[in-house]
């Protein structure tokens, strides 16, 4: 039907459905949940960001929510930055590039490291006992790190 409505002429065609996932249910994924779907004919990558994230905007105001523009980034740009692929933005916790500065190092944490990054947590020192820093450090060695600073 979609195709058709291409076919014919009409350049850009929109469909918001409930979808159920016929799946194993996960704690991160929801079993009910609204998809857009969107049918545009003869145009670029970036015709599809903007069509889609204006609508997306639009369903948030018309639900009550103020959103800020929606940022665009690359898979290695937010490893690079954040070192996960779907980066939390509201917080500003980027990775700081480090590896130059202790690239001459005894230290074994950084010793012959390729990549050396660190996140600057200002005014947090405080919050954190030795017990729970303890924690980190050996959850960040389970993860394959070989240590915390």
């Amino acid at each position: 039907f979609k195709q058709l409505l291409m076919v014919a002429g009409v350049d850009r065609y929109y469909q918001i459905a409930r979808c159920l996932r016929d799946e194993d249910l996960r704690a991160d994924r929801q079993y009910e949940f609204m998809q857009l779907d969107a049918e545009m004919s003869f145009v670029e990558q970036d015709d599809v960001h903007t069509a889609i994230g204006n609508a997306v905007i639009a369903a948030a105001r018309a639900a009550g929510h103020e959103t800020g523009e929606i940022v665009k980034m690359t898979w290695h740009e937010a490893m690079n930055r954040f070192g996960v692929d779907k980066p939390d933005l509201r917080f500003g916790m980027e990775l700081t590039e480090l590896t130059d500065v202790f690239s001459a190092t005894e230290f074994k944490a950084f010793a012959g490291a390729a990549c050396i990054k660190g996140i600057n947590a200002g005014g947090k020192a405080e919050e954190y006992g030795r017990n729970k820093l303890d924690g980190l450090t050996d959850r960040a060695k389970k993860m394959g790190a070989k240590g915390l600073v």
